[in-house]
């Protein structure tokens, strides 16, 4: 359970880091590690300020991350290595010892449905 303290800071840290980007696209799906230092988040695959689409035309979901570093600022967005341009990622949420990323995802191999997935800490 986190401590009311922890929320609040938490919530500034959020609001701190959405002034800190251009929001031109959807941006939510946030998730945050314990130590409140890196966030996952879900946003449109507006990428280096490029809008990419699969070859439909679709602007699929991906899944980013940001840290803070030494001196408390936002570091530039990244991707994950698991995104493509042909299908969604989102919906990040971590494990209670931070091991583990839980997404959604419509990726090849998955019947045309969104399914659960999970990426064990590794070299994220």
């Amino acid at each position: 359970m986190i401590s009311h303290t922890n929320m609040v800071f938490l919530i500034a840290l959020l609001l701190l880091y959405c002034r800190s980007i251009t929001l031109s696209l959807n941006e939510a799906g946030v998730a945050v590690t314990k130590d409140l230092k890196t966030i996952y988040y879900t946003a449109n695959n507006f990428y280096e300020k490029k809008f990419l689409t699969d070859s439909s035309g679709v602007n699929n979901l991906q899944m980013f991350r940001a840290s803070l570093d030494t001196e408390g600022k936002w570091t530039e967005k990244e991707k994950l290595p698991f995104n493509q341009v042909e299908y969604s990622i989102g919906h990040p949420a971590l494990n209670h010892e931070d091991t583990k990323l839980y997404f959604v995802s419509d990726m090849p191999g998955c019947c045309g449905l969104i399914l659960l997935y999970v990426n064990k800490f590794m070299s994220l």
